[in-house]
């Protein structure tokens, strides 16, 4: 099987492999699904970009798509027009999405939205936070021991709060305080194992 300029590609077992294929439009693609023992392969539903939303990205059995509602804003740490989906990876509906920004009508002072890693190991998702941030403090909430060590620690815009969801359902699985390096924009992965 040939597929030009591949985007992006996920095995599920050994016989079976979601790709992202582009399309001749440049932010337009499709989700197929490769049946590696014959080399055939299906068309499962389009993605459609646009210009104001960034790149849907595999992670586990999920498409993730971060979307800007309208177009973003941060004006005074008023920030609004974020939105974070998980897509099922076969038929693209939506399973969860998570509001990151309010909206133009209602921004929430101190939003911030999260940095997404995708999680190579399965089936989660991972988002980074500044740990001096509102949403960092919230997240931390759900560990006692990332709320005990940024108890301790003198917190700073380098530190990083991550927090773990399960990518099919959006709930939230744990949550870990990580002090030192630049934030969360300094890492280029990450990834959980066990809480």
């Amino acid at each position: 099987s040939n597929f030009p300029s591949l985007r992006g590609a996920r095995f599920d077992s050994e016989q079976e492999c979601y790709l992202r294929v582009p399309q001749s439009q440049s932010l337009a693609s499709n989700l197929e699904r490769l049946n590696t023992s014959t080399g055939a392969s299906e068309t499962l539903w389009p993605i459609e970009e646009s210009y104001i939303r960034n790149d849907h990205l595999f992670s586990g059995p999920v498409i993730l798509s971060e979307v800007i509602v309208q177009l973003y804003a941060d004006f005074e740490s008023l920030r609004f027009g974020y939105d974070l989906h998980a897509l099922d990876v076969s038929t693209g509906k939506p399973l969860w999405s998570r509001d990151f920004g309010g909206s133009p009508g209602r921004p929430r002072r101190g939003d911030q939205p999260p940095v997404t890693f995708t999680d190579p190991q399965g089936d989660r998702v991972v988002l980074g936070w500044e740990a001096n941030s509102d949403p960092a403090r919230v997240a931390a909430k759900h560990s006692a021991i990332a709320r005990q060590n940024m108890k301790q620690a003198k917190v700073t815009a380098h530190d990083t709060v991550f927090e773990v969801l399960d990518g099919r359902t959006g709930n939230i699985e744990g949550a870990v305080f990580v002090p030192g390096g630049s934030g969360p924009r300094g890492y280029t992965s990450a990834y959980s194992a066990g809480d």
